[in-house]
């Protein structure tokens, strides 16, 4: 299990690495200062206990007395007060200073480990995204990084400092006093073994019912909220709420019980600790085994090392138990962070003129040759795919439902790749390598309208920050989707906030901005997928007119239900079954018997 938090280690880059140098610094400073501040407290009760002391040239103080030539009593207490002042003071100042650099250091080393399992999602294939859950993305991003953050490399980090800084104060108070070193090592020491022994499995089992609950409570927010209006027609909103709140329950009680587990030792070895040190202190004077003042120094050294090392015992002990019971935390992104590495993301939107993928000099732009696809464990989706699509045309894939058109689709979006044949571009055969390149040229419209929320303007533009926004493109493009119609009777026109997934529009608005922002590309090829079905007749027509048009200069592809529409394209394919029916113009397609079943539904 540790070579997987070293994993997580090893993952960070240089920077990050040394600035965990650094921060070792200031641990050993700190720690050198902390003892001081404990050794300082026993000459101090000493000159308060016993005046005489600082003219015994035996007795430390009385050597400092000496050797920095005081000639009073009351200068040489003021003077060691404020000594002592100063040294609790940067003992002080460093402690917090190295509790920042910690916290900090954390978030920093969290977010690079975040960011890590984010590039590896976001650079997966289309593929791995269709039969994955995002939600349980979400969950691994935000709730179980910010577990193996804040649980495990800050009380990593913490408990590394406490480790350095209490066997300083113990290895120091072994040479002042083995014995007491000794019997305080194994006091506390075995008494938080044992009872991280009896607890271990419960924070283990803890650890994953946190994970497993945390994943539902994020499942029941995603289904609940994507699926907002069915939510309500449907009458669930109690449904969800009273699961999420019983999820909810168990959630919070898990991480109580580790919580309490994790600081539970502290209250009883504070008492017992001290308990000891009374009764000792109680032993000494009874007997009278010595005089109570010459052996008050040392005494209150032990009292302060215990003052501070009690906290320092409590912190590595909670550290521990926390690494323990997040633990599980690791293994639910362990894969993700070391195939993360295997990725690179560059900047998509520059194109450079060295990677062209099009020849502009060839009549068709897109060519399947023999091309078949079949998904995991599932018969040929499509299969024997023949076509050609030429440059500057209009272009329609119709067919019933479950014929292949979707797939077909995002074979030509370079979204999945050929189980068996070829697809060219030109000369270039369409590979994961180089597809990168074919989406430069490409303007997309799906199903699902995809809209960020933020103003119509920047979901049309959608945040070309690496080209000056063009005024002429952009009103070309309101104008050719439509989009001018309906914006102009909103108060704040292009500045109009559309909400999540654009819900402050209709569904026939979403359409037409999704449309305009293709347009407003201005790519060699336009792919819609259903691109007008929330369109009314009349605004359906227009935007047809309006690509047949576009056409002469740009390629286009579209998939459609409605076949009535085809009536402008250059080529229609008709699939069925995974295969091409038959394709040609409409004239062609209308003599067919599924094309005019089709036509007729």
């Amino acid at each position: 299990m540790f070579s997987k938090v070293i994993n997580i280690f090893r993952s960070f880059d240089y920077k990050l690495k040394l600035r965990l140098i650094y921060a070792q610094i200031i641990i050993l400073v700190s720690s050198f200062v902390e003892i001081l501040s404990i050794f300082s407290i026993g000459p101090l009760v000493q000159i308060l206990s016993k005046p005489s002391s600082v003219y015994d040239k035996d007795q430390l103080v009385g050597k400092i007395y000496d050797y920095l030539n005081f000639t009073s009593f009351d200068s040489f207490l003021f003077f060691f007060i404020i000594f002592v002042f100063i040294i609790l003071l940067i003992s002080f100042i460093i402690l917090t200073i190295n509790q920042y650099l910690i916290s900090i250091y954390t978030q920093i080393l969290g977010n690079d480990l975040r960011s890590s399992i984010y590039k590896f999602y976001i650079t997966q294939p289309w593929l791995y995204h269709s039969k994955s859950n995002s939600a349980d993305y979400v969950n691994k991003i935000i709730a179980e990084t910010g577990r193996v953050t804040n649980n495990i490399i800050f009380n990593i980090l913490n408990t590394n400092s406490k480790v350095f800084t209490g066997l300083s104060i113990l290895i120091f108070l072994a040479f002042y006093n083995f014995k007491v070193a000794i019997v305080v090592v194994s006091f506390i020491g075995v008494m938080y073994i044992i009872i991280y022994t009896i607890i271990r499995k419960r924070l283990i089992f803890y650890g994953e019912q946190q994970s497993k609950l945390h994943e539902l409570l994020f499942k029941i927010m995603h289904e609940s909220f994507f699926g907002i209006k069915e939510t309500i027609i449907y009458g669930k909103k109690k449904y969800y709420y009273d699961k999420f709140t019983t999820v909810g329950k168990k959630f919070g009680l898990v991480i109580a019980k580790s919580q309490f587990l994790s600081i539970a030792p502290k209250q009883i070895l504070e008492f017992l600790a001290f308990s000891i040190i009374l009764v000792l202190i109680l032993i000494m004077v009874l007997n009278n085994k010595s005089n109570f003042n010459d052996t008050l120094p040392a005494i209150s050294i032990y009292m302060f090392a215990g003052y501070k090392l009690l906290p320092i015992f409590q912190s590595i002990y909670h550290g521990v138990s926390q690494l323990k019971s997040n633990f599980y935390a690791i293994d639910r992104i362990d894969f993700e962070l070391k195939e993360s590495r295997k990725y690179q993301l560059d900047n998509e939107n520059i194109q450079t003129k060295n990677q062209k993928i099009l020849d502009e000099h060839k009549e068709y732009l897109i060519k399947f040759n023999d091309v078949s696809f079949s998904y995991k464990n599932i018969e040929k989706a499509v299969f024997n795919i023949n076509l050609k699509i030429k440059k500057n045309t209009l272009n329609f894939i119709v067919g019933p439902s479950g014929s292949g058109k979707s797939t077909l689709l995002d074979l030509i979006l370079g979204l999945i790749f050929p189980k068996e044949g070829v697809i060219n571009l030109g000369f270039n055969k369409l590979t994961s390598e180089n597809c990168k390149y074919w989406h430069h040229n490409i303007g997309y419209v799906g199903q699902n309208i995809f809209l960020i929320d933020d103003t119509i303007r920047e979901n049309i533009c959608f945040n070309d920050i690496n080209k000056k926004f063009d005024e002429k493109k952009f009103n070309r493009a309101l104008n050719l989707s439509n989009v001018s119609t309906f914006i102009k009777d909103m108060p704040d026109g292009v500045e109009t906030i559309v909400g999540e997934r654009g819900i402050k529009l209709s569904g026939g608005q979403r359409q037409r901005v999704a449309i305009a922002r293709a347009l407003y590309q201005d790519k060699k090829v336009l792919i819609l997928d259903e691109a007008t079905a929330s369109l009314d007749g009349i605004a359906e027509k227009f935007i047809i007119d309006q690509l047949k048009e576009l056409s002469k200069n740009i390629t286009i592809i579209m998939v459609t239900h409605n076949i009535k529409l085809s009536k402008s394209a250059d080529t229609i394919y008709l699939l069925n079954n995974g295969s091409i029916l038959k394709s040609g113009d409409y004239k062609e397609l209308i003599q067919e018997n599924l094309f005019l079943k089709l036509l007729n539904e």
